[in-house]
């Protein structure tokens, strides 16, 4: 209870739960992948090492997709055998990559290991920003055979946090021919395991901040009522640009402090 306390109140908690609130408001009014926002920020905005960037990122993103995927399951929208199946290939490679990294980084790789993942981030990120933006992008997924991207979107998951929609989506309508609301529903509970097992395995080695992650879900929970309210007045054209713009300078702020930190050396 006394650790519990002092969480609460410790010096950077407040920004923590500002954050969660944000991040709660954009994913639910655009969509855009917890990790494809968390992460990034969280390493440019609050200068969190890198590794517990995506162990935290990554138990955030699995309890904010619980209840979304509830919603889905309740409509049944969800084609559980399309997730059993892109799992069975992206869940062991998220698992194994987890496993390197936390043992890279318990083992003193840790400098290295963020520079690694800040890097991967970054790419990760700018695909991000192209796929919101280039239809080609977008196509260029969409073609490649399901293997291959349950595949890169184990890899891309297990290094930086992120890859549930953006390679998901792609895969499940392109490949098996799911309806894009069908391939959505779907793609969440994908991401919700993915994230599980990276945060498991990273917390497991203490590579997740508990401050940040309570203040995160904390501004989550706060951040649902409001959302449901005030969702009908937020044009999304507005929240995508927002969106987009935040990417960008996320991306910037990783590349400026490592930057920063190679010149130091």
């Amino acid at each position: 209870m006394e650790e519990l306390v002092s969480m609460l109140i410790a010096e950077n908690f407040l920004g923590f739960l500002v954050a969660g609130f944000g991040f709660c408001l954009i994913i639910m009014y655009s969509g855009i992948g917890a990790g494809v926002i968390v992460v990034p920020v969280l390493i440019s905005f609050f200068a969190i090492d890198p590794v517990i960037a995506v162990g935290t990122g990554s138990a955030f993103a699995f309890m904010a997709k619980i209840l979304i995927s509830l919603v889905h399951a309740r409509q049944e929208q969800i084609v559980w055998g399309e997730v059993w199946r892109f799992l069975v290939i992206a869940g062991p490679i998220t698992g194994l990559i987890g496993v390197w990294i936390a043992f890279q980084a318990v083992s003193g790789e840790q400098e290295s290991v963020n520079t690694v993942l800040t890097l991967l981030i970054v790419g990760a990120g700018s695909i991000s920003l192209g796929a919101m933006f280039s239809p080609r992008v977008r196509t260029g997924f969409q073609r490649l055979p399901g293997y291959i991207l349950s595949g890169a979107t184990g890899a891309m998951m297990g290094f930086t946090g992120i890859g549930g929609g953006i390679l998901v989506i792609p895969a499940l309508t392109a490949s098996r021919g799911l309806s894009i609301k069908s391939a959505v529903a779907t793609s969440i509970p994908i991401g919700l395991a993915l994230s599980f097992i990276l945060a498991v395995i990273l917390g497991k080695n203490g590579l997740l901040d508990q401050q940040l992650l309570l203040g995160l879900v904390l501004g989550t929970l706060i951040g649902l009522p409001v959302g449901q309210i005030g969702y009908k007045y937020v044009r999304e054209k507005t929240v995508f640009l927002l969106v987009a713009v935040l990417i960008a300078l996320a991306i910037s702020g990783a590349v400026y402090n490592l930057l920063n930190t190679i010149l130091s050396e």
